[in-house]
């Protein structure tokens, strides 16, 4: 489970496509450029329900769950989980597909080169949608619709459909950009849990 704004002459003008993915293109550029996010998060898929915060600057990402039953940090490569009823960390090189079920914001990776987008119920209560399909078939997703607040264009929902055809709905609370953040603070330091054993999968 574990990235707008145009006049409305010049949105009636484009072609749709077009207009989808600069609508897109625009929200993203703006968690894309931040020199860091943070936000609360609420994921769910058929096993339940974890929440939790996030801060995360570029491809790298620190993450605690609720209740610190799971922390995880990934700086580019290498990724660490640490599990507090086992006590252990566990170190791997992950996946597209196991990052994207631990950072859902990873969908928005280059989206200009990695999907078709397309609208979906635009236009309602303040949000746009979108739908993305993957072009290449090694990025672990078979579709994700992506929820954008026009006022504050940062994303509220994902809702991600995975090559396994797991399902991941991802809400996300009081995002806000934030200032740049060290690269070591995305590494697992055995002072944050000197008595965990070191898991290493790589």
């Amino acid at each position: 489970m574990r990235k707008f704004l145009l006049t409305t002459l010049s949105l009636a003008l484009l072609p749709i496509s077009v207009t989808a993915r600069t609508l897109l293109e625009t929200a993203v550029a703006k968690i894309t450029e931040a020199p860091s996010v943070s936000t609360r998060f609420e994921v769910s898929d058929f096993s339940g329900k974890v929440t939790g915060e996030a801060v995360i600057a570029g491809n790298r990402f620190v993450i605690v769950t609720d209740g610190g039953e799971y922390e995880t940090w990934f700086d580019g490569k290498t990724q660490w989980t640490y599990n507090a009823a086992a006590g252990e960390v566990s170190m791997t090189e992950p996946t597209q597909q196991e990052i994207l079920e631990v950072n859902p914001l990873s969908i928005i990776s280059d989206i200009e080169n990695n999907y078709k987008i397309s609208p979906a119920d635009n236009g309602k209560n303040d949000l746009n949608k979108f739908e993305l399909t993957p072009i290449k078939k090694n990025t672990g997703l078979r579709k994700a619709v992506i929820t954008i607040d026009r006022t504050t264009q940062w994303p509220v929902e994902i809702q991600a459909t995975l090559s396994d055809n797991g399902i991941l709905d991802i809400k996300f609370l009081d995002t806000a950009a934030g200032p740049g953040v060290p690269a070591d603070s995305f590494r697992y330091r055995t002072a944050y849990h000197p008595d965990a054993e070191i898991i290493d999968l790589r």
